[in-house]
């Protein structure tokens, strides 16, 4: 089914309706995943909330360590990169997505992780206190998101920029 998810704030009312999201299945975040009933093209798809990123990240002047909570083929932490000059970490629960991702970014910057049941790896510990976290289209897949932000706040710096978006409103 779909979510219409709106944002309202001061700059205005944003909208957005999403066409892949299924509760309550179990979910094989394999290559399929990223095709099909899910996403017609996963890469071309996910440029539009990249643009989104960076006007939150340039207005809320968010800054390093960062870390992608789902970061899926890496796309966007190799554009944030290449922007930034921010070398980004990423966790993904698909170790098919983290295979993609290592393939643009290199060794040691994505794991493959269920965020609901293992804890954060040590590099990405080691790698804070965060500055920036992004989380876009993760809390629905999470079967207890407070727990896992509670985690990722033990990571943080003071200050830290949390960018988060989800396609269910009642995450």
């Amino acid at each position: 089914f779909c979510w219409r998810f709106t944002r309202v704030g001061p700059e205005g009312t944003t909208s957005r309706l999403t066409r892949h999201y299924r509760a309550n299945r179990p979910e094989n975040h394999g290559e399929a995943y990223y095709s099909g009933d899910n996403y017609l093209d996963y890469e071309s798809e996910s440029l539009g909330q990249r643009a989104r990123i960076f006007d939150l990240m340039d207005r809320w002047r968010a800054g390093g360590p960062l870390l992608e909570v789902g970061c899926a083929t890496g796309g966007l932490l190799a554009d944030i990169e290449g922007r930034y000059g921010i070398a980004g970490l990423g966790l993904d629960v698909s170790d098919w997505a983290v295979g993609e991702a290592t393939k643009k970014l290199g060794p040691n910057r994505v794991w493959a992780i269920d965020l609901d049941r293992d804890p954060v790896p040590d590099a990405v510990r080691r790698a804070g206190p965060l500055g920036t976290i992004v989380m876009f289209s993760v809390l629905e897949h999470l079967k207890d998101p407070l727990a896992v932000l509670a985690a990722l706040t033990h990571l943080s710096a003071r200050g830290t920029v949390l960018l988060l978006e989800t396609t269910n409103a009642d995450s």
